[in-house]
C-alpha cells in the first residue's frame, strides 16, 4: 500500500513539475531552422539538423524528432474517420524530396518527449495508435496523458493543449455527426475550445491557426476552416496549405466562396502579422 502510494506521489509530482518547464512560445520554438523546415514541409533539412539530436534529453527536440518520422500526423484529420493515407490533403502535399517515414520511429520519439513531460506528445501517441487501428486504447495510459494535459494547462494558458485535451477527452465534442445530440456542456466545451484557439491565433499563432482550422473544418464550418488554413499557411505552415486547398473545394457555391472572403477579411484585418 505504501509502495503504491509513493509510486503515484511520484507521478503526480512530476507531472505537476513538466507542466510547469513548458509554454507554448517554447514548444513552439519557431526561431529553430529544423522547427521552420518540418512547418514548412523540407523534412531532409529538418532532418539534417534534428539528426544529431537522436539521444538527447530535451522534450522539444524528441517531440520534433517524433514529428519528423511521423507521416500519419499529414493526414490525421483529413475526414471524420482520419485514418486513410490516401485522404485529400494528404494528397495535395508535395514534399520537395521524397522522406523515408516512420511510425514506429514517431512512437518511440514520442514516448522519450512524453516521459520527458512533453505536452503534446501523448496526443500524437494517441492518434498513430489510432491510425495503426487500434481502437481499445489501454485506459490508464490515456487517462495519463489525460492528466498530463490537465495539469499542464492549469499553469499554462495554451489553447493547442486544450484541444487535444477535449479530442482526447471525448472524440463527440468536436464531432458534427452527433452535434444534434450534444449536451449543453459539450456545446460549451466546443466554444470555449473555439475561443481559446482564436485569441491565440489572432496573436500569430501558426499553430493556433491550424487547429482553429481543423476544429471549424470537424464542425463543418469550411468558411471559416478555409480562413485560418490559409492564413497559416502563407505564414509558412505548409500542412494548413494542402487543408487549405481541400477546403476551397468545399466552398461549392458562390455565397459560400463570398461568406468565406469576407471572414477572411476580416481577419486578416485583425491578425498579428
Amino acid at each position: 500500500m505504501r509502495f503504491l502510494f509513493c509510486t503515484f506521489t511520484l507521478l503526480w509530482l512530476q507531472l505537476t513539475i513538466f507542466a510547469s518547464n513548458f509554454s507554448w512560445e517554447k514548444l513552439d520554438n519557431i526561431n529553430e531552422d529544423y522547427v521552420k523546415a518540418i512547418l514548412s514541409g523540407d523534412y531532409e533539412s529538418a532532418f539534417k539538423e534534428l539528426k544529431q539530436y537522436k539521444d538527447t534529453d530535451d522534450a522539444n527536440k524528441l517531440y520534433n524528432l517524433g514529428l519528423l518520422y511521423d507521416e500519419y500526423s499529414l493526414y490525421e484529420f483529413c475526414h471524420n474517420c482520419g485514418h486513410c493515407p490516401t485522404c485529400k490533403p494528404g494528397n495535395i502535399l508535395n514534399l520537395p524530396e521524397p522522406f523515408d517515414f516512420s511510425r514506429k520511429k514517431a512512437m518511440k520519439y514520442y514516448k522519450k518527449a512524453h516521459a520527458k513531460g512533453h505536452p503534446y506528445a501523448g496526443f500524437k501517441m494517441n492518434m498513430i495508435q489510432r491510425a495503426s487501428g487500434k481502437t481499445k486504447i489501454d485506459t490508464f495510459v490515456l487517462k495519463m496523458m489525460i492528466t498530463k494535459l490537465d495539469n499542464y494547462i492549469e499553469q499554462n494558458d495554451d489553447a493547442v493543449a486544450k484541444f487535444m485535451y477535449h479530442y482526447l477527452e471525448s472524440e463527440l465534442v468536436l464531432r458534427p455527426d452527433s452535434s444534434s445530440k450534444l449536451t449543453e456542456k459539450y456545446k460549451r466545451i466546443i466554444s470555449d475550445t473555439i475561443a481559446a484557439l482564436e485569441a491565440e491565433a489572432r496573436e500569430g499563432r501558426n499553430l493556433a491557426m491550424y487547429y482553429l482550422g481543423i476544429t471549424h473544418r470537424l464542425q463543418q464550418d469550411h468558411e471559416k476552416a478555409f480562413a485560418w488554413f490559409y492564413i497559416a499557411s502563407k505564414r509558412g505552415h505548409y500542412l494548413s496549405g494542402a487543408y487549405a486547398q481541400d477546403t476551397l473545394s468545399k466552398l461549392d457555391t458562390e455565397e459560400n466562396k463570398a461568406k468565406a472572403v469576407n471572414y477572411l477579411k476580416g481577419v486578416i484585418a485583425t491578425t498579428s502579422s
